[in-house]
């Protein structure tokens, strides 16, 4: 790696926005390790296709052959107290050695991280083109990438690569103009503002989750002796629905693990339902159960032993419910082979309930307008999604066409990141 100083920094910025080039050069003033470069940026009715056009026209002009990579910076950006040139220098050479194609010194947005090495993240997607080095592995992919649905540049640059790292106390935010070219949305006063703390504060969640589950064990060992293990299961599907009802029945009826307990008053709310299931389950002195919507039925992934070795294992490490499969989910982290932390998960179709969580559910206020997944969602914040699903519905099965949901797209996705950049320094 070339790390020879100046760094080069290019800065588009639109020939009337005066304001913002003042700015921009105030904030490099002195600063000997970049050479900062100003660039006219392209007009464009659309803003953010005018940023992608500007990008392609540093990538393909204005780049010097010796450099390995450059730094492309918004004309708003500001350094903030936890900028250093040796921290900058130590995270562009850890992104070198892992062969990350960005790094982003601050975002306003993200989805799933997971710590790689002291400061540095490796993130799914991001939002926000704040202060990014791009390594000369990636220039080509850029020029070359489709413009086909652009909807902004981070989105369109994030897609590009999974190869993605952050730097996280951030080194660059976002000031305040009170306008914004590329996305007019922000132009709200301290919209940018809020979202850079809200990134801060999501961050230092996901580090207290990696530094929870760090000090657990991520496998168990089934019971030799578990033919009498049997988990009671509940059906949330309307008593009406009698054929609903009987392909549901006809799922378990010849799996000897589990035990099909019915509840009545099926149709009153989802959560009138769950709650009374989950108080019959109490009344009972179960330490586990299972909660079944309409449509479950299990997949080839499925088996006794991967379901039972993972309850166990959940139970050890403190969850309050399992997910058996998910349409949709929030931020995930893999904390085992086939677990992943999740802080919502929405659309499944199994559900692991743990007695822990028991009262919470019974207690927890709702209204007629509160859907069943978000209310579980604030009863813990110990939530956890098997993968490979074990669960699928009837008319959705998994594809065979090579086309995957976005749920497990997200998931593959995420466990292969883990494998590569972290699979001997986190959580497992």
């Amino acid at each position: 790696m070339n790390t020879a100083m100046p760094i080069p920094v290019f800065v588009p910025n639109l020939k009337r926005r005066t304001d913002r080039k003042e700015s921009i050069m105030r904030e490099f003033e002195g600063r000997q390790e970049f050479s900062l470069h100003v660039v006219e940026a392209i007009e464009h009715q659309v803003g953010a296709i005018g940023l992608w056009q500007t990008i392609l026209q540093i990538l393909q002009h204005f780049v010097s052959d010796e450099d390995d990579f450059i730094i492309l910076c918004e004309d708003d950006h500001y350094f903030t107290g936890a900028y250093t040139t040796e921290k900058l220098l130590h995270a562009i050479s850890i992104a070198t050695e892992r062969n990350a194609d960005l790094l982003l010194g601050g975002v306003s947005g993200f989805s799933s991280v997971l710590p790689v090495a002291g400061e540095l993240y490796w993130v799914e997607k991001f939002s926000g083109l704040q202060f990014t080095v791009i390594f000369r592995r990636f220039f080509q992919r850029i020029i070359a990438a489709p413009m086909e649905n652009f909807n902004a540049a981070d989105y369109h640059m994030s897609d590009l690569t999974a190869d993605k790292m952050l730097i996280y106390p951030a080194f660059s935010a976002q000031k305040e103009f009170g306008y914004s070219d590329a996305t007019p949305k922000n132009a709200e006063a301290g919209k940018v503002t809020q979202y850079f703390e809200q990134v801060a504060e999501r961050l230092q969640i996901l580090n207290n989750v990696s530094a929870f589950y760090s000090k657990m064990p991520a496998q168990s060992t089934v019971p030799e002796d578990h033919t009498n293990i049997c988990i009671p299961v509940y059906l949330l599907i309307n008593e009406q629905q009698h054929a609903a009802l009987a392909s549901a029945e006809k799922t378990f009826a010849d799996r000897k693990e589990f035990e099909h307990r019915k509840i009545k008053n099926q149709s009153a709310h989802p959560i009138a339902a769950l709650q009374a299931c989950v108080a019959d389950a109490a009344a009972q002195d179960d330490d586990i159960i299972i909660i079944c919507r309409e449509g479950h039925v299990f997949s080839d992934a499925y088996s006794k032993d991967y379901l039972l070795q993972n309850i166990i294992a959940a139970y050890q490490q403190g969850a309050a419910l399992l997910a058996g499969d998910a349409e949709m989910f929030g931020f995930a982290m893999p904390i085992s082979e086939n677990r992943y932390w999740v802080n919502e998960v929405k659309g499944w179709h199994l559900l692991v309930i743990f007695s822990k969580v028991f009262r919470q559910i019974l207690d927890e206020p709702w209204d007629n307008d509160t859907l069943p997944d978000d209310f579980l969602s604030t009863t813990s914040s110990n939530k956890m999604l098997l993968y490979p699903f074990i669960s699928q519905t009837t008319d959705n099965p998994m594809s065979t066409s090579g086309w995957l949901p976005p749920a497990r797209q997200r998931l593959i996705g995420i466990r292969s990141a883990y494998n590569k950049y972290l699979n001997e320094t986190v959580c497992m």
